[in-house]
């Protein structure tokens, strides 16, 4: 399985649509699990809770999204 956090700086969206672009990537073939979310501390301690290690070395802030997926590795 593959695991991989990105940030894009300065670039909010709104938690509603986060959760459903998140829902849509998550049905696609090959995709474990993906999130979309918003760079607040909480949101980065739910990841890191959930596997994504290094999530915490990104230095995202509110303001920033993170995407994060777990895939197959073929």
């Amino acid at each position: 399985m593959i695991t991989e956090s990105t940030l894009l700086e300065n670039r909010y969206f709104d938690s509603v649509f986060l959760m459903r672009v998140s829902k849509r990537l998550s049905e696609q073939p090959g995709i474990n699990y993906a999130a979309l979310i918003m760079g607040t501390p909480k949101n980065i301690q739910i990841l890191a809770d959930a596997g994504y290690d290094g999530i915490d070395g990104l230095g995202a802030s509110s303001n920033d999204l993170v995407v994060s997926l777990k895939a197959d590795s073929s």
